[in-house]
């Protein structure tokens, strides 16, 4: 690692710190898509393979957003502590009369266990963040950018998160 990559790594290893000690962050769960897809051959036909998973009509699948059957796995449990010191600018509706709830915000979250643990995570982009506030509260929010306040690899990573509705059409949530 060259010294100017140190920097960041540094920055990354202080604000991991940050967010798990920090009074205001949150307990989460980080979920991912999979692919429930059988694999090739399954069908009885041929398909052709792209990426070790068919391909739906010839044409390749470029993330499980594109799955038309897809479940969400648990990847662990971790910290989330937002970023925005203010609450977001709010929006008026059409009429001028009331206003809407703000679309995305800016959070940190970081998986409780410690890198180079099996346990450890990363999250990405299309993972569910369920935050857990307490009193068995769930919030849950999908990453929908990951972006970057540093301009030096490796980057330190903020992840603009969107609330969700209700996830009881959803395979592990229905109960």
């Amino acid at each position: 690692m060259t010294m100017i990559e140190r920097i960041p790594a540094a920055v990354a290893l202080a604000l991991r710190q940050v967010v798990l000690r920090h009074p205001r962050g949150l307990d989460c769960q980080v979920w991912r898509r999979v692919v429930k897809r059988p694999a090739a051959g399954v069908t009885g036909v041929m398909e052709q393979l792209m990426g070790g998973l068919p391909t739906l009509g010839g044409m390749g699948v470029l993330s499980a957003e594109e799955e038309p059957s897809n479940e969400y796995q648990p990847l662990g449990a971790g910290r989330l502590l937002f970023c925005d010191t203010a609450p977001p600018m709010s929006m008026m509706n059409d009429r001028g009369t009331g206003t809407l709830a703000a679309e995305t915000v800016d959070a940190q979250v970081e998986a409780l266990a410690s890198p180079g643990e099996p346990e450890h995570y990363t999250p990405t982009k299309g993972d569910l963040v369920l935050l857990l506030p307490g009193l068995d509260v769930v919030a849950a929010f999908t990453v929908e950018a990951v972006i970057t306040p540093t301009v030096i690899a490796p980057m330190v990573r903020r992840l603009t998160l969107q609330r969700r509705d209700n996830l009881m059409h959803l395979e592990p949530f229905q109960s």
